[in-house]
C-alpha cells in the first residue's frame, strides 16, 4: 500500500461516486469473471450496462440495468466445482457505481497501474476499498474492493471482489471495456423501463396516518407540522432498501426541530423487529404500514417520499439514493415548495 487511509482517497472516492450519479445516459460494455477455487475454471460472461433518461415523463428509471451474455460451455471438472460452490449469481452487484462511496470502513491506494483496454492505454489509480460489515451483507462482498478509476476521466474501468458461496470464496473480476455516453438508448434497455404512472400524491396534501412503529410507539403524521418529514419506503428481503438503511439512521440521528425521518415498512412486527435486532439497526420504522405504502402511492421500493413543512408531498424518489441527494433533497424541501418528481 502507497498510502493510508486519509482525507484525499476519501474525496476521491466521493468524486467518483457523485460523477455516477450525475451521468443520467450512459451505455458500457465489458466482461465479469470468476475463479471457481481453480485457475482452469474461470467462468466469463460479457455484459451491457447503461443507464438512460425516459423518454416520457410517465416512465421511472430505476438503477442502471446490466444484462449477461455469452456464458462458456463448462468442462466436467467446472461443472463439479460449479456444484461445490454453489450457483453462479453473476448479480452485477457492483453496477450501480454512485453507491460506491457508502458504508466505506477504510480506503487506501494501493498502486498506481496502465491498465491496457479496447487497444489503449488508461492510467489509473487503484484504491482498495473496505467496506463496514452491514454494507459488506447487503452487498454479498466480503474482504476488499478494488477499483481502477482511470486519472482522465475520472471513471471506474476495472474492479476486483469477493463474495462467499457455501463457505467458500469466489473472487470476480470485472473490465469496462467500451463507455458511451449520452445518445439514445440500445433497444435491449428500452425493456428495462418500467412503465410507472407519476405518484399522483405530488403537489397535494400528505395524507394523514397513525401507526405503531417496530418498539410499539404510535406515530401521527400530524405531530410533525411545520417540519420536512422524509418516508423511506423498505423491506427487510430488500438488498438496495437495506444498503440505504444506514444513510436514513444517520439522518434520523441528525434531525432537529425542522425535519423527521422514519422508515416505513410492510413487513409483520415480529419480522423487522428481528431484522433490526439480528443487525443492530436502530432504525426507527413504522411496521405492517400496508396502509401507508397505498395512501403515498408506492410500489417499488426502495422508495422515499418527502413533505414539506406546508403538509405538501414535493419529492419522490425510487431506487437507491445517495446521502448527498437526500440531503440535498431535504435543503430543497426547506426552502423550495415547488412539487418534484425524480427518477
Amino acid at each position: 500500500m502507497q498510502r493510508g487511509d486519509s482525507l484525499f482517497e476519501r474525496q476521491l472516492l466521493t468524486r467518483v461516486a457523485d460523477k455516477y450519479e450525475s451521468l443520467t445516459s450512459y451505455e458500457f460494455q465489458g466482461h465479469e469473471a470468476v475463479d471457481l477455487g481453480t485457475k482452469r475454471c474461470r467462468i466469463e460472461f460479457g455484459f451491457d450496462l447503461a443507464r438512460f433518461k425516459p423518454r416520457v415523463t410517465s416512465e421511472i428509471v430505476l438503477p442502471p440495468a446490466i444484462r449477461f451474455h455469452g456464458g462458456p460451455i463448462l468442462s466436467k471438472e467446472c461443472q463439479e466445482a460449479l456444484a461445490r460452490a454453489g450457483p453462479l449469481a453473476t448479480p452485477g452487484l457492483w453496477a450501480d457505481l454512485s453507491t460506491i462511496a457508502t458504508g466505506v470502513s477504510e480506503i487506501r491506494i494501493s498502486g498506481y497501474h496502465v491498465l491496457r483496454v479496447d487497444q489503449q492505454n488508461i492510467f489509473c489509480i487503484v484504491l482498495e476499498v473496505q467496506y463496514d460489515e452491514f454494507t459488506e451483507k447487503a452487498r454479498s462482498v466480503i474482504g476488499p474492493v478494488r477499483y481502477w478509476i482511470d486519472q482522465e476521466s475520472g471513471l471506474v474501468r476495472r474492479l476486483e471482489f469477493g463474495d462467499v458461496t457455501q463457505g467458500s470464496v469466489r473472487y470476480w473480476t470485472v473490465t469496462i471495456e467500451t463507455i458511451r455516453l449520452g445518445g439514445q438508448a440500445p433497444e435491449w434497455f428500452t425493456h428495462n423501463l418500467v412503465p410507472l404512472d407519476s405518484p399522483s400524491i405530488i403537489g397535494s396534501p400528505a395524507p394523514p396516518f397513525e401507526h405503531e412503529t417496530a418498539d410499539g410507539k404510535v406515530v401521527r403524521l400530524t405531530d410533525f407540522r411545520g417540519k420536512v418529514v422524509v418516508l423511506d419506503f423498505w423491506a427487510t428481503w430488500c438488498a438496495p432498501c437495506l444498503e440505504e438503511i444506514p444513510i436514513f439512521e444517520k439522518l434520523q440521528k441528525e434531525s432537529d426541530s425542522n425535519v423527521e425521518v422514519l422508515g416505513v415498512s410492510s413487513d409483520q412486527p415480529s419480522s423487522v423487529r428481528e431484522w433490526l435486532r439480528r443487525n443492530r439497526r436502530p432504525f426507527e420504522t413504522l411496521v405492517d404500514a400496508k396502509s401507508i405504502f397505498t395512501l403515498f402511492d408506492v410500489s417499488p421500493i426502495p422508495a422515499v417520499v418527502i413533505i414539506n413543512r406546508r403538509g405538501v408531498v414535493v419529492r419522490c424518489f425510487v431506487g437507491f439514493n445517495t446521502e448527498n441527494g437526500i440531503r440535498q433533497a431535504i435543503r430543497d424541501a426547506l426552502t423550495d415548495d415547488i412539487p418534484q418528481v425524480s427518477r
